[in-house]
């Protein structure tokens, strides 16, 4: 992949290959090489150098001299020390590359035919020569997926965790591991999934929902009302349910003012909504003790 001239630059000039492509998917190329960058960037130095390589662009630096002011290297040192990276981190496919691109497309073939064993027996091929590979088509995906057909629910769970511990992301299936973990007990491992997607996803008002129910379940009611919070602030759509939900957090921690406060909110949306009378009305009986 970076081997040639062809198909990499000198970080010195990766832009080039966004703004003056001389090849087909040059640009897709050079996106991926920016990124494993960034990758090699945050492993060396860290991500205060990351943040250093942006002030330094936000100043109209240049990327060989930012990379020289931050890192402390000539951008010669660096393709060096990036190669390496490559190698260390991603020789595995570069070694089987060939061998690598026919497996992924018996793979997608295989999904389109249902032939559930024989993606087990692909997918586990690949995840032998690289078990730390978590892009869009990992491997993990296909064999949680044929795994899961196949009414085998741990594995499926386990092929799933392996792809997020190892820093993989992809949202629906994260989301379908976070129900999976829910529905064997496993609530911890759910929020910290559900967490994960937040952090690359923090306009998601669902998965804010979704998440502060799990942390009102656990008993973690302050951490609800922050996730209710966001999911209210975004604007969505069933905002009664949404000032329920931020009512149900005030409720837990004692507060039976903002409790009331948000009740009447979603009252006032959705004057027959069930839950939130109910919990008006045990508001009510309780009376004022335990307002903050």
């Amino acid at each position: 992949m970076w081997r040639c001239r062809k198909t990499a630059f000198p970080v010195a000039e990766l832009d080039e290959g966004f703004l003056r492509p001389t090849y087909e998917q040059q640009v897709i190329v050079s996106y991926m090489q920016a990124g494993l960058i960034c990758q090699f960037i945050d492993r060396d130095y860290g991500v205060a150098a990351l943040r250093g390589l942006l002030d330094q662009y936000r100043d109209g630096t240049q990327t060989g001299t930012a990379i020289e002011a931050v890192l402390g290297i000539s951008p010669a040192e660096f393709d060096q020390d990036f190669a390496q990276f490559v190698r260390t981190e991603h020789g595995a496919i570069l070694d089987n590359l060939e061998d690598w691109q026919r497996t992924q497309v018996s793979i997608q073939q295989k999904l389109s035919d249902g032939d559930w064993p024989g993606i087990i027996e692909l997918a586990r091929h690949m995840l032998d020569l690289l078990p730390q590979y978590v892009e869009p088509d990992s491997p993990y995906l296909s064999l949680a997926q044929a795994r899961e057909e196949m009414g085998e629910r741990p594995q499926a769970v386990a092929a799933l965790e392996k792809f997020w511990r190892n820093g993989g992301y992809d949202p629906v299936a994260l989301k379908r591991l976070c129900d999976w973990l829910v529905e064997a007990e496993r609530t911890d491992d759910a929020i910290a999934v559900l967490q994960s997607v937040n952090l690359v996803d923090p306009l998601d008002q669902e998965l804010h929902g979704r998440l502060g129910d799990l942390l009102l379940d656990a008993g973690r009611a302050e951490d609800a009302l922050a996730e209710y919070s966001i999911a209210l602030s975004l604007d969505p759509h069933d905002r009664a349910t949404a000032y329920y939900r931020v009512a149900s957090a005030y409720h837990e921690l004692g507060n039976n003012e903002q409790t009331e406060d948000h009740l009447l909110q979603a009252l006032d949306v959705a004057p027959n909504f069930r839950p939130a009378q109910r919990l008006l009305l045990d508001v009510m009986r309780a009376g004022p003790n335990n307002q903050h």
